[in-house]
């Protein structure tokens, strides 16, 4: 989102936002459910993030207020869920049987090869303005659930290996960002640069008597 306003007196307001309310990665293997191969059984509940927002206001005048923020909310939940039996009489549990492996994974896959998640919330604002004032908030959250249950009643087999997989770590790569320029900031640069440039004097170089063996 952008914004432009100028005025004597202008004021720009940016807004961004985005949350999830439910981002849900499910396999679910129910109540009287029979799951069988002759070979391998691979099961994976996982997804990819990539979230980039931008907010971005310009305000000119004698005196300028710009306010923005740029949120961030992902919350996702991936599971695998095998029933059991119930409280209902004459149901029956799921029942997985893989005469080769069984592979059960959320946020992951067999190999443990996690998805790439990014989130990028950014927040800028320039004011040409003698009085500026600014109020700039930025945020991003990448919090996931990996859940693999296997509920009272249920049961998997398997000929060879059973793996169940639930990433713990979740991994995300998450940038937050706010930067308001107006003259107070870019005359800040501007001396930072110019000492950073300055050369530090050296000490003179000494020259030292050479030893002499006796």
């Amino acid at each position: 989102m952008s914004l432009f306003t100028a005025g004597a007196l202008s004021g720009a307001g940016a807004f961004v936002s985005l949350s999830t309310i439910q981002n849900l990665a499910q396999i679910l293997i129910d109540t009287d459910a029979t799951v069988t191969s002759k070979g391998d059984i691979e099961m994976e509940a996982q997804g990819a993030t990539d979230v980039f927002l931008h907010s971005l206001s310009e305000t000119y005048g004698f005196a300028t207020v710009a306010v923005g923020d740029a949120i961030i909310e992902i919350k996702p939940e991936n599971r695998i869920d095998v029933m059991g039996d119930g409280e209902d009489a004459g149901t029956d549990g799921a029942y997985l049987l893989a005469e080769g492996n069984l592979y059960l994974s959320t946020g992951t896959d067999k190999n443990l090869t996690i998805a790439s998640h990014s989130l990028e919330a950014r927040v800028d604002n320039f004011a040409g303005s003698a009085i500026p004032i600014d109020d700039l908030e930025t945020r991003a959250i990448y919090l996931v659930d990996n859940i693999i249950e296997i509920h009272t009643g249920a049961t998997i087999e398997s000929y060879r290996n059973i793996d169940l997989n639930a990433e713990e770590i979740g991994l995300a790569s998450v940038v937050g960002m706010a930067k308001g320029v107006n003259w107070a900031s870019a005359a800040g640069d501007a001396i930072n640069r110019a000492l950073a440039a300055t050369p530090k004097p050296s000490a003179p170089a000494r020259d030292w008597p050479t030893p002499t063996a006796r």
